[in-house]
């Protein structure tokens, strides 16, 4: 009787350690999927936010000549660019709501709010 107990234990541990070897497999697996995202995030938004200072100088320079064809086009530019972040701003937006971290959201937000307000006063 005891044998048929330490059989049915030794059946239980091997199988509760391949249990935790696949989650500890898909873990690892996972995490580095999202660790990727996350840097490829971070350097799109800096990539973003290289360009919108350039195109912020480039619009406060005194240009050779006001032709409001060059300025349309640095509006554009801008709007462009805001566009560009907020869909960033989303797929991080969507990307948190699923991991349950807010506080990146809020951040993003604050700093597109800003932005916002700097591109109403020019």
């Amino acid at each position: 009787m005891s044998i048929i107990i330490i059989l049915l234990l030794l059946v239980f541990v091997i199988f509760l350690l391949t249990a935790i070897g696949f989650a500890a497999f898909y873990l690892l697996r996972f995490s580095r999927i999202i660790i990727s995202i996350e840097d490829a995030l971070s350097d799109a938004i800096l990539t973003l936010q290289t360009t919108e200072s350039s195109l912020k100088s480039l619009s406060e320079k005194q240009l050779f000549f006001e032709s409001k064809e060059i300025q349309q086009m640095v509006k554009e530019s801008m709007d462009e660019l805001s566009m560009s972040k907020l869909a960033i701003a989303q797929v991080i937006s969507n990307f948190t709501n699923f991991s349950k971290q807010k506080y990146i959201i809020t951040r993003i937000n604050d700093d597109i709010d800003l932005n916002s307000e700097n591109s109403d006063a020019n």
